[in-house]
């Protein structure tokens, strides 16, 4: 789990690398308290895909493993947050939500998906258990994640009569960039060192 007090260490280990992004003032986070309030969780899952998940390649011949990451940031974890408590009918404050999420750092979701079964033995190297690793780059400098867990996979694929999908899911944490940031690239290794990358501008757009 990643706590507050590691996030500091963090940012007194990077500081030099990629400076230190402010976390969000009160202001802020009652603003993205409010948006939980008002949105159910699975509407705001679709709006951070919408916005903030990038395909790193389709599957097909050569590779027939999909990729794709999406960024989650304070506001959109602060809202998670308060829509959750929302549907438990559990009261949140301002104080809570400092006190008890990890402010200044980025969810990084890597998601492999298969979409046919003749390929599946493939996934597993893209997936938490087989060593998939995630890293981020500015410029030369290369951001190594603070956490990584292993995300809820596909315990039985989805299909249909036209239509198959075998996925697994990683999470990633990194620090926040600094607003002097305007690139970065992520990159995804599989477990046998192949690479995934793309190049993105910061902030997401």
């Amino acid at each position: 789990m990643v706590t507050p007090m590691r996030v500091a260490l963090l940012f007194v280990a990077t500081a030099t690398a990629i400076g230190i992004a402010q976390t969000p003032s009160d202001a802020e986070i009652q603003e993205a308290m409010e948006r939980g309030k008002t949105t159910p969780a699975k509407k705001l899952w679709e709006q951070i895909k919408k916005k903030q998940q990038v395909r790193l390649n389709r599957a097909g011949f050569g590779d027939p493993i999909e990729k794709k990451v999406t960024f989650l940031f304070d506001r959109d974890r602060i809202a998670l947050e308060t829509a959750e408590a929302k549907r438990q009918l559990r009261e949140i404050t301002v104080d809570d939500t400092k006190r008890e999420l990890p402010l200044g750092v980025m969810d990084v979701l890597l998601e492999a998906n298969c979409y046919n079964n003749l390929y599946a033995g493939s996934l597993p190297k893209w997936g938490p258990n087989g060593g998939v690793h995630v890293v981020l780059k500015i410029g030369e400098k290369v951001i190594q994640p603070i956490e990584k867990t292993a995300g809820r996979a596909d315990a039985f694929p989805y299909q249909s009569l036209f239509y198959e999908r075998y996925s697994q899911r990683a999470w990633f944490v990194f620090p926040v960039f600094s607003s002097d940031v305007t690139t970065f690239t992520v990159v995804a290794i599989s477990s046998d060192g192949k690479q995934k990358e793309k190049e993105l501008a910061y902030p997401l757009k």
